[in-house]
């Protein structure tokens, strides 16, 4: 029988020590968790002596995590502790390792959750929102702490958090896209599903269904056959697809005030332009002392839209407005607010 403070090995566990033996009963200590062995442990192969061989075949532990296996974890350590292999009993950080020593990390973003159609940040000010094929993701921080020249140049392998209490569920591998960040928005697009993770823990990767991601931006002309059927708007299409078109530029905000009228808010909260529905097109209006109102003029000179006369009955008093028709709806709106970017 084995002495105590011998050290093991356990193929599930790793490496460990015997810290006391009560009758024919090995007591073994894992990084602090205490499991029980009976005496035969040896002999059957469930334990064995901490020798070098078994030091390297620790640190040839493999496991493979596959996103489209769905697998949910209700506690971050629950989900470290399983897939890279480590023995924790919490962990609190949302990313892990807590530096950047590795080629790649884990993070645990907590989704926003959509009340009446307006995004709420599920934590601390921070806006996270994963495509619905899960191909982007996207975190935008809310309290302007964000610096995009720290972008992190390895792979992220995402666990995200579904809203309303769901678990952490495995996505992908993910590099950032520093062509669609801005200053308080990251973007990061999906390379891989299935990831194979060397180590115990866990210092290496490999990316077994490696792929290339295109940019996504919309095409706008696409969107608009979607939101007009015989010429007549989708009204919901059409917000949608806004918001969509203007996802890369977060300075401005799509609000979805109700059936008849989109405010769109630059930074600082201010209506920079106000979108009105028409069953052909939308009418846009604009301040004539305001930036944009020389914006809308250049969108006519492109022909994306004309100047309704004096008479229009909708013309909104001390404001510019403009008639955008159907095919050029999107498009034109996103020119204008990209006006000053």
């Amino acid at each position: 029988m084995q002495t105590v403070h011998t050290k093991v090995f356990q193929k599930e566990y790793g490496a460990g020590e015997i810290v006391k033996t009560i009758g024919q009963n090995y007591y073994v200590s894992f990084s602090g968790k205490m499991r029980v062995f009976e005496e035969d442990a040896f002999n059957k192969g469930y334990l064995s002596l901490y020798e070098e061989d078994a030091a390297l075949l620790e640190n040839d532990r493999e496991i493979v995590i596959n996103a489209a296996e769905n697998k949910g974890y209700f506690s971050i350590f629950e989900a470290l502790n399983e897939t890279v292999g480590t023995s924790y009993t919490g962990w609190m950080k949302a990313t892990w390792p807590s530096n950047d020593a590795l080629p790649f990390r884990l993070w645990f973003p907590k989704l926003a959750e959509t009340k009446n159609g307006v995004l709420i940040p599920a934590a601390n000010e921070c806006l996270n929102i994963l495509s619905s094929d899960w191909n982007e993701i996207s975190y935008e921080d809310l309290k302007d702490n964000l610096k995009v020249s720290t972008a992190y140049t390895g792979i992220t392998l995402v666990f995200a958090k579904e809203p309303n209490g769901g678990p952490y569920i495995f996505r992908g591998a993910y590099r950032d896209d520093r062509d669609q960040m801005t200053e308080k928005r990251y973007v990061s697009r999906r390379i891989a599903t299935r990831v194979k993770l060397i180590g115990k823990p866990s210092k290496k990767l490999e990316l077994l269904d490696e792929f290339k991601q295109e940019s996504n931006k919309p095409d706008l002309a696409n969107e608009n056959d979607l939101i007009f059927q015989n010429g007549i708007m989708d009204r919901d299409k059409f917000q949608t697809a806004l918001i969509s078109a203007l996802g890369s530029n977060s300075s401005y905000k799509v609000v979805v005030a109700n059936k008849k009228n989109t405010p769109i808010l630059d930074s600082a909260g201010k209506t920079i332009v106000s979108i009105y529905y028409r069953t052909d097109g939308i009418r846009v209006d604009v301040s004539l002392r305001s930036k944009y109102y020389d914006a809308v003029q250049a969108l006519e000179s492109a022909n994306l839209a004309y100047q309704k006369d004096s008479a229009d009955p909708y013309a909104t008093p001390g404001r510019y407005s403009a008639f955008i028709s159907s095919e050029n709806s999107v498009k034109a709106i996103v020119k204008l607010v990209e006006y000053d970017s």
